[in-house]
């Protein structure tokens, strides 16, 4: 176990020395820009894709996946109030850690569909494992104001029960 405790310690000492530039550049605005550009891009090749194909079942399945998930990214990435209501119903995709799984999985997705997305998928898979980076080693950044005021309006919605109804049950 000391083999791994050096290499985690030097990732550690580096991400510290980039956090003051890291909070001082705009990296979420450019990381949803660049989100959005990646969801338009997948849209595009997944098209290609399909017009390409030998019109078979699976592709059109793993298409409405990738539609989809290419969807709640954008909606994930788009201006406040969009954002807002969006992460009401899907709260994973307001953390790096939630968008980069979904990258991940979608780019995995995208090495069935030809060449286009092939490339598209290559460049999804990078920009996921980059929001995971974020997400592991800059939590501070990783936080979005939305996430939390989003998870306690849902919280103040939920009903509450008083002590002695555990009791009772």
């Amino acid at each position: 176990m000391e083999g791994l405790e050096a290499p985690k310690q030097r990732i550690e000492e580096q991400a510290h020395k980039m956090s003051p530039f890291l909070h001082s550049f705009p990296v979420k605005p450019l990381l949803n820009l660049l989100t959005l550009i990646l969801c338009a891009a997948v849209c595009i090749s997944v098209i290609v894709g399909l017009v390409q194909s030998n019109h078979e079942v699976l592709h059109y399945v793993v298409a409405i996946y990738l539609f989809l998930g290419s969807f709640l990214l954008a909606l994930a990435s788009a201006p406040d109030h969009i954002r807002r209501e969006t992460l009401k119903y899907v709260l994973f995709l307001a953390t790096f850690n939630g968008k980069g799984a979904l990258m991940i999985f979608m780019s995995i997705l995208m090495f069935g569909l030809g060449v286009i997305s092939i490339i598209v998928g290559i460049v999804l898979l990078v920009t996921g494992l980059f929001h995971l980076f974020l997400w592991l080693f800059f939590r501070d950044l990783a936080t979005d104001t939305l996430y939390a005021s989003t998870k306690a309006a849902m919280n103040a919605d939920a009903p509450t029960y008083p002590q002695d109804a555990a009791e009772q049950i």
